[in-house]
């Protein structure tokens, strides 16, 4: 699955340079479809291009495909081919698809140990729950009819114990199914890899990629629309189209239409708290010959940026990692060891 990733992207650049250099689309598929890997995607590729030979544009056609293209890339291409801007267009989805990928890695190594450590933790808790425990209680009832005191860590631990015997097929049904989705996080699916950016959001140390991500967009969208002397309102409609907050599309298509009655762009952009400051900034000040290299640096600002977010949730999850292999190894040799000590000691005593 990853591979097939990485085989789309590629596909991204290589259509986007046969089309730079005027080949026909579907003599540009036919080509691609002979250096393409993955049989698979080469079957994908011949029916895209025998759809495309017969007059269906490239969006639509990649559309019936949600598997394979991303429908942000798809909405892309979209804009690209009523803008005239394919190639472009391209480009940029090549890009993105190939940063997305390096953030989609980066979110495995993040996650692969803590996951590891709490699936660990589970699974010795439920076979230290269910088979081991039960073993103490007959001693810890003598004991309690003895007159003898049974700790509160024991009592609490026995009655765990009880609940997770009582309901074992359920929480093992739940331990499955947290196998089962994060094996589809790590398959490297379309739908995997969104869900993927869309956890690294939440992620300590990386709070907020996601509106990262999205500035570095809309500056993508900039600086094509810039090159090609189109219509501003229209590159921040197109902006709006694969930005993913909800509240940074709103405030696109709600700052296209003013700037569309002559509203002044930078201006209604710096009202807008979902859109950040910079892109505003740069528009205010920046001479108007200089916009588009302005937006494809700052494009690379904010790819900075989130890599920089990565390597923080990267450093606070590894911490996070050794503290709680640390408490669940710590645990599980109070629950192993515990009842032993308390019978010695009653045993003791008597």
């Amino acid at each position: 699955m990853k591979a097939r990733a990485a085989t789309i992207a590629d596909f991204y650049h290589q259509l986007a340079l046969l089309v730079q250099s005027n080949f026909p689309l579907p003599d540009s598929l036919r080509r691609l479809i002979q250096s393409i890997p993955g049989s698979d995607v080469r079957r994908i590729l011949k029916e895209i291009r025998g759809r495309t030979s017969n007059g269906e544009k490239l969006s639509e056609v990649l559309a019936a495909y949600p598997r394979y293209f991303d429908h942000f890339h798809v909405r892309l291409i979209a804009v690209g081919e009523s803008t005239d801007s394919l190639s472009e267009i391209l480009y940029a989805v090549a890009r993105e698809s190939r940063f997305e990928q390096f953030l989609v890695s980066k979110a495995r190594e993040i996650m692969t140990y803590p996951l590891f450590v709490l699936n660990m933790a589970a699974i010795l808790f439920l076979g230290i729950a269910v088979y081991l425990m039960p073993i103490f209680e007959d001693a810890y009832a003598q004991m309690a009819f003895s007159g003898a005191t049974v700790p509160v860590f024991i009592n609490a631990s026995l009655k765990v114990s009880h609940a997770a015997r009582q309901y074992w097929p359920v929480l093992a049904a739940l331990l499955v199914l947290c196998w089962i989705t994060t094996a589809w996080l790590y398959s490297g699916t379309v739908y995997a890899h969104r869900a993927m950016v869309s956890l690294l959001d939440h992620l300590p140390g990386a709070a907020g990629v996601g509106r990262v991500l999205d500035s570095a967009r809309i500056c993508s969208m900039n600086r094509i629309f810039m090159e090609r002397h189109q219509p501003m309102p229209e590159a921040l409609r197109a902006s709006a189209l694969v930005v993913q907050q909800s509240e940074t599309q709103a405030a696109l298509r709600r700052v296209a239409d003013q700037a569309a009655q002559g509203g002044n762009l930078a201006e209604l952009l710096s009202c807008e708290k979902a859109i950040d400051s910079l892109i505003s900034d740069t528009l205010k000040f920046k001479p108007e010959a200089q916009l588009a290299d302005s937006m494809g640096d700052l494009q690379k600002h904010y790819e900075e940026d989130v890599l920089v977010m990565t390597r923080n949730a990267a450093a606070t999850w590894s911490i996070m990692g050794i503290l709680m292999m640390t408490t669940a190894a710590l645990l599980m040799v109070v629950l192993v060891f515990a009842p032993v000590v308390s019978v010695h000691r009653a045993v003791s005593g008597l």
